[in-house]
């Protein structure tokens, strides 16, 4: 059987309120978590395995203002049919900004092996 698999994972983001670009530029991570019955996969991490990080790398506040994608690439995991999938978001910081960021949406892309 042909399972998908998972190259990419894109986030895009959008700095709201910011007036200067950020110290620390927001980063998320994508894990797999093993599928246990009766858990919170949001509290209980112990199976999680880690695919990849992405952060945040505006070079000027103008690019960090508008929307922009923070990608996680190179990626080559197989989808798992009895794993849950997450990713964790981690907003920006700095005294210039108010952490008032929109994360817009989240891209996917999959491949047949």
């Amino acid at each position: 059987m042909r399972r998908l698999k998972i190259t990419t994972v894109d986030a895009y983001f959008q700095s709201g309120g910011a007036t200067a670009l950020p110290t620390t530029q927001p980063t998320y991570t994508f894990t797999k978590q093993a599928f246990t019955l009766g858990s919170d996969p949001w509290t209980d991490t112990s199976s999680d395995t880690l695919l990849g990080t992405g952060t945040g790398a505006a070079a000027s506040f103008g690019a960090y203002a508008v929307v922009h994608k923070i990608s996680i690439t190179g990626l080559s995991h197989t989808v798992l049919e009895d794993a849950a999938y997450h990713i964790r978001f981690t907003g920006d910081t700095n005294d210039a900004n108010t952490g008032t960021g929109v994360l817009w949406g989240i891209n996917i892309t999959v491949a047949l092996p």
